[in-house]
């Protein structure tokens, strides 16, 4: 197996299919060929896209190569003194890393209880600035009474008289 990633190579998911597979192939050769770009490490490009398209376009070839793909990336067990291993440190977080080979928690962890406090204080302020400044009116009450319509009829009967009455809210139901 060769030591590049092949998909890397030709710059496509490892699931892709054969006409993506194609596309980026040719794509790149047009770029790399020896006889478009002259200079030495287009040369070894083009053989290393050569040669990953051979082993892509072939299902065969394929299927072997990703599982011998997927045998490198499995973790291997290692014995140190330390239990559990560290996690490894991506290349965007080398800052997370001590000089002395330890690990450091990200800035990005969870908050200490200063900084929680220092949120609820911007969200407690930010509420009643919002309050403070917001365009809808204060609250009125209505200036007068409602009126309520009664309509009086006992079920299964129809009522007497079609006359509608009406009250104000404070007065009781008339008889």
């Amino acid at each position: 197996m060769a030591t590049d990633d092949h998909y890397a190579t030709l710059r496509v998911a490892p699931d892709a299919d054969g006409g993506v597979i194609r596309a980026a192939y040719r794509g790149l050769m047009r770029r790399y060929h020896p006889d478009v770009n002259g200079s030495d490490s287009a040369v070894a490009r083009a053989k290393a896209i050569n040669e990953a398209y051979a082993c892509l376009r072939d299902t065969e070839r394929r299927a072997l190569y990703d599982r011998e793909r997927a045998a490198d990336a499995m973790p291997t067990p290692r014995r140190s003194s330390s239990y559990p291993p560290p996690p490894p440190t991506p290349p965007d977080m080398a800052w997370a890393v001590a000089d002395a080979g330890g690990w450091r928690r990200p800035r990005w962890g969870r908050p200490t209880w200063w900084q929680a406090l220092g949120l609820v204080s911007a969200s407690i302020v930010t509420v009643m600035t919002f309050s403070a400044t917001s365009a809808t009116p204060p609250f009125s009450p209505a200036t007068e009474t409602p009126k309520v319509t009664y309509i009086r009829s006992i079920a299964g009967t129809p009522p007497k008289s079609t006359e509608v009455r009406t009250r104000d809210r404070g007065a009781t139901p008339a008889e």
